[in-house]
């Protein structure tokens, strides 16, 4: 008997793997032939993504859109661990396995810095996939538009980011 779910999501504070969590579950909303609202005053890349999925996206006319790309960071001890006299032993075996290099390396080994790479860039693919398709943009319109990183609202009504401006 559920005609719509309506979404404010600006206070949410979810990581990437909630949000597509989320974006399945109101997939199944959608093809329930259900409504999905989403309110945001501030467009980022996880609103985007949630947004993907709804058939009605409202920005605040003055809010922010910022769509930035993905990274990773990783700590390396050797340094501090050095310096306090702490010498570590990690028994390696096999070049994709890098759990112990943040112990004895002052950064990652051309195999993890590959692995790493080769994660984030399918991360990466699969965000734009999933907005573009959502938002019946091309993949390559939607690099583009996070290329640009910062739009205005009115722009990113323009570029379809978004259904309307409230």
């Amino acid at each position: 008997e559920v005609k719509a779910v309506v979404l404010d999501v600006d206070s949410a504070s979810m990581t990437l793997a909630q949000v597509q969590e989320v974006r399945r579950l109101l997939q199944q909303v959608r093809a329930a032939k259900k409504d999905v609202w989403l309110y945001t005053e501030m467009l980022t890349t996880k609103t985007a993504l949630l947004g993907s999925v709804a058939n009605h996206m409202t920005l605040l006319p003055e809010g922010n859109v910022m769509l930035s790309g993905m990274h990773s960071e990783s700590m390396y001890f050797k340094g501090l661990l050095d310096k306090v006299g702490v010498k570590v032993q990690v028994v390696h075996i096999g070049d994709f396995k890098s759990a112990g290099e943040t112990f004895y390396r002052n950064g990652p080994s051309e195999p993890a810095q590959k692995q790493t790479d080769a994660l984030m860039d399918s991360m990466y693919q699969q965000m734009i996939e999933d907005i573009a398709e959502g938002r019946g943009i091309t993949e390559e319109k939607m690099k583009g538009i996070v290329d640009m990183g910062m739009v205005s609202a009115k722009q990113a009504l323009e570029l379809k980011l978004v259904d309307h401006l409230d």
